[in-house]
This record gives structure tokens, C-alpha cells and sequence, in this order.
């Protein structure tokens, strides 16, 4: 949000730079997503390994 702003005060979020900023943020987000929905998953798999989990 912070650097959307920042381009849009500049009026750079139609150039090439700025729109692959965007670009970048938008992976990034959908990274964090798909890492914060395939953790706990994850994390159970790991665990059904483990004899010693409560």
C-alpha cells in the first residue's frame, strides 16, 4: 500500500517500473498465501512422522 501510494504521488504507476513493482507485489502476496494456507498442512505431515507429538 505504502508504495503504491509513493507511485502514485509521482505519477509512476503507469510506467514500465511501476507496473512491475505492482506486478512483483501482487507475486509476492499470492506467495504469502499459498505459504500461509500450505503450512499448517505442512506441518501436520511432519508431524504424523513423529512419535513424540502430543
Amino acid at each position: 500500500m505504502v508504495l503504491l501510494r509513493a507511485l502514485e504521488e509521482r505519477q509512476l504507476i503507469d510506467s514500465q517500473h511501476g507496473q512491475l513493482a505492482i506486478g512483483w507485489l501482487i507475486v509476492g502476496d499470492l506467495a504469502m498465501v499459498l505459504t500461509l494456507i500450505l503450512l499448517p498442512a505442512f506441518g501436520n505431515m511432519m508431524d504424523n512422522g513423529n512419535p513424540h507429538s502430543n
